[in-house]
């Protein structure tokens, strides 16, 4: 068995009802057709014949095989055109001629996702990096009068992109609390909080459905 209890996988979008998947041929029913392309947590495994079978906690009266369903990639945590800063070497000894490059701000030029996220610099060449030797680099504040900014903030926004595609998809619905210490033009940039943990939340604000003030 691939899964084990307790992992978070996505059910395939290409399953067609009526047909039969894995080394059981466990059939993909019509009323499993609610499930295509969504996230799950998996509460309890069978072992069954060849191949083993999964329950899982967003539908409860089906189960679901290895061949029905995948691993959760994460989305880039950065996009073309941000700027970052290189804030650690992984340890690779053939990088070290990079290791001037330390503490210094780049454009990400390209990003790709085989089977990891690589990310490519503008100025670097030959060298992709990883998303942990990397951070978002944010400017500084230079108004700090801003009424918004450094106040603590509720938001709930939508996992999948724009509230207005996902408003009815619940689960896809998360909160992040933290203190507010940038945000871009309204309607189209993004919010840059740092969280209770210290660590930088980067939300879209057309992704937003709620954002509140807090104590």
């Amino acid at each position: 068995m691939k899964y084990k209890v307790g992992d978070r996988v996505r059910i395939r979008e290409d399953l067609e009802a009526g047909q039969r998947y894995g080394k059981d041929n466990l059939i993909f029913s019509p009323g499993m057709n609610s499930s295509l392309g969504k996230t799950a947590t998996i509460v309890n495994t069978r072992d069954w014949r060849e191949d083993g079978q999964y329950e899982l906690d967003i539908f409860t009266n089906y189960v679901f095989n290895d061949d029905m369903l995948e691993d959760i990639v994460d989305a880039p945590k950065f996009k073309r055109g941000d700027k970052v800063k290189f804030i650690k070497n992984v340890g690779n000894a053939a990088r070290y001629k990079y290791e001037r490059y330390l503490g210094k701000t780049f454009i990400v030029e390209g990003v790709k996702q085989n089977p990891d996220i690589r990310y490519d610099l503008i100025g670097i060449i030959d060298l992709e990096f990883a998303e942990e030797e990397l951070e978002l680099y944010v400017e500084e504040i230079e108004d700090a009068n801003d009424n918004w900014l450094g106040k603590q903030y509720e938001i709930l926004y939508f996992r999948g992109g724009s509230y207005r595609l996902g408003i009815r998809q619940d689960d896809n619905i998360l909160t992040v609390k933290g203190t507010l210490i940038k945000f871009e033009s309204p309607f189209t940039g993004r919010f840059f909080l740092k969280n209770l943990n210290g660590a930088l939340e980067i939300i879209t604000m057309e992704s937003v459905v709620e954002m509140r003030e807090i104590a």
